[in-house]
């Protein structure tokens, strides 16, 4: 008997928890997005926390489109990140989707 691995075992807990909270087609959308290695979202049981995420900046300087709404926004630049605190839904498939400014979004844990 074949045993799921760990990473099918979590793939089916993400998916559960982006569709229960980004709806079916933002989640089948940010469900591409983790399965290409886009985005790494972390459910509940990894102590996610929601809206709150880190994004790996393109290139040095680059401001996020219209997409970030109004969620606060922190650039770390010697990291080449930018922390996000309420980025909502539409935000989020943004960062995902804006690959002129981001390479990479990760979901914040505790």
């Amino acid at each position: 008997v074949v045993q799921p691995s760990h990473e099918e075992k979590r793939r089916a807990e993400v998916e559960r928890e982006l569709f229960a909270a980004h709806g079916s087609v933002a989640g089948a959308k940010l469900l591409a997005a983790y399965d290409i290695g886009r985005f790494d979202p972390h459910p509940p049981a990894e102590k996610g926390l929601p809206g709150e995420y880190t994004v790996r900046e393109a290139s040095g300087g680059c401001q996020p489109g219209s997409w970030a709404g109004g969620a606060a926004s922190v650039q770390l630049p010697s990291l080449g990140l930018r922390s996000f605190s309420g980025l909502d839904t539409h935000g989020l498939l943004g960062a995902v989707d804006d690959q002129a400014c981001s390479t990479f979004v990760e979901q914040v844990t505790e």
